[in-house]
C-alpha cells in the first residue's frame, strides 16, 4: 500500500491543494428476492502534499485530509472517525431498511 500511496503522490506532484480534491466513498448494499437497497457514503478532502503518518489508520488515511482539517485522516481521534466516516453515513443510512426487513 505504500507504494500506491507514494504512486499518488508522485503523480499529482506539485498540484496546488485546491487541485488535491478527493472523496472517501462507501456503497452498502442490501438485496432481498429482487429488491435492491443501496445506501452511499463520502468523506470530502483532498490529498496532502505528502505522507501524514498517525496512530490509527491504514490504505490512504495518511495522505488524505478530511475538509476542514489540517491534520490527516490517520492523524484524527478514532471516536471523530467513527462519527464522520464515510462508512458510518452508509451505515445510518441503510439502517432504516434493515430495520424494515427484520421487523
Amino acid at each position: 500500500m505504500a507504494q500506491r500511496r507514494q504512486k499518488l503522490l508522485d503523480a499529482l506532484g506539485d498540484t496546488a491543494p485546491e487541485g488535491r480534491g478527493a472523496r472517501f466513498v462507501c456503497v452498502i448494499a442490501v438485496a432481498q428476492g429482487e429488491r435492491l437497497e443501496l445506501a452511499r457514503g463520502e468523506y470530502e478532502g483532498r490529498i496532502a502534499m505528502a505522507e501524514m503518518p498517525g496512530p490509527a489508520g491504514f490504505g490512504y488515511d495518511s495522505i488524505f485530509i478530511p475538509q476542514g482539517e489540517e491534520r490527516s485522516w490517520a492523524q484524527l481521534p478514532e471516536d471523530v472517525k467513527q462519527r464522520a466516516s464515510h462508512r458510518s453515513l452508509a451505515a445510518a443510512r441503510i439502517l432504516p431498511v434493515l430495520r424494515q426487513k427484520l421487523l
